[in-house]
């Protein structure tokens, strides 16, 4: 199964609550064989286990807190070492989705964490539509073989 560019996921998870949930669970991890080297093999390991982090979007009764947590706790590390271990080749489209992930925890903050305000906010589903995060997520989907 193709996985989705992480940054569009995680937009399209913020502005469909309504949905099913995601399909982490069937995901498979992320073949790093075209990463090449031990560094892009880490690399794209760190993106495998945050594209599949358990998700307060996979639970429909979740509530504020748990998306507060989910971003404090599991997005801002976790691109924080996607970044630090981003090698030379991905290292720009890693920043590009750095930043997508910035504004997509931003304006999820602004909102309050708050899941219905968050399903229907057009600012929110407008950052699934930014081409350059789309794109630097594709560009590393892409690096890690996904």
């Amino acid at each position: 199964m193709r996985t989705r560019p992480l940054f569009v996921a995680a937009v399209a998870m913020a502005s469909l609550l309504a949905a099913c949930g995601n399909d982490s669970s069937t995901s498979k991890p992320a073949d790093t064989s075209a990463a090449g080297g031990s560094t892009g093999s880490a690399f794209c390991t760190l993106n495998s286990e945050l594209a599949n982090a358990p998700s307060p979007f996979a639970n429909q009764s979740s509530v504020a807190a748990d998306f507060e947590k989910f971003f404090n706790e599991v997005i801002k590390p976790g691109v924080a070492k996607l970044q630090a271990a981003a090698p030379a080749e991905i290292k720009a489209d890693m920043d590009t989705l750095a930043e997508g992930y910035t504004a997509l925890a931003d304006r999820f903050a602004a909102l309050g964490f708050d899941p219905a305000k968050a399903s229907t906010d057009t600012a929110l589903i407008q950052l699934g539509n930014v081409q350059k995060y789309n794109d630097a997520s594709t560009a590393i989907n892409t690096f890690c073989g996904v």
